[in-house]
């Protein structure tokens, strides 16, 4: 797993090519952005091979993630940014998105005791949902998610190692 730096959160205050310079100094090597409209792509292409420092990411250019009013915005966002892509790495950058919006985003939501956070949750599954129906999909909580899978390395069933305690309140054997 690479540690992503996300620019505008952590330098939003300095210029973007300054903001890759001082993720280099700082050790990383990936960054991403969402603010992304306003950016001289020429000069991030320059920084980041001067640098050694991977745009991973380029997401949704709206980010007011708190207001549901914004979710129309936020999936155009999403959508512009996929076409901004080479035709041929759209689809996988949209799946990358949706597995974001799966596994990261909406049980992060679900999970959040503001109110409006499961809403916003549902209102962008179901945003997907109307704009792209043969591709919905569903929302759920971290721990289901987890008891999803099987903890087995190379065939061999671990059971209760490195199970989550809080699941069951149990600790594990």
């Amino acid at each position: 797993m690479r540690l992503c730096v996300p620019i505008p959160c952590f330098f939003g205050d300095m210029d973007f090519c300054e903001g890759l310079r001082r993720v280099k100094a700082l050790g990383y090597d990936a960054a991403e952005t969402y603010n992304w409209k306003g950016l001289d792509f020429d000069a991030v292409r320059r920084t980041c091979e001067e640098t050694g420092v991977e745009l991973l990411s380029m997401c949704t250019s709206e980010f007011r993630m708190t207001d549901p009013t914004f979710r129309q915005a936020w999936l155009d966002g999403l959508e512009e940014g996929w076409k901004r892509q080479r035709f041929w790495n759209r689809a996988a950058v949209r799946a990358t998105e949706k597995q974001m919006m799966v596994t990261y985003l909406s049980p992060m939501l679900l999970g959040l005791e503001e109110p409006g956070c499961q809403r916003l949750a549902e209102l962008l599954r179901d945003g997907w949902a109307a704009r792209w129906p043969k591709d919905a999909y569903g929302i759920t909580d971290y721990k289901t998610i987890r008891g999803g899978f099987r903890n087995v390395i190379l065939g061999v069933d671990l059971g209760s190692l490195n199970r989550d305690p809080e699941d069951d309140g149990e600790e594990p054997e």
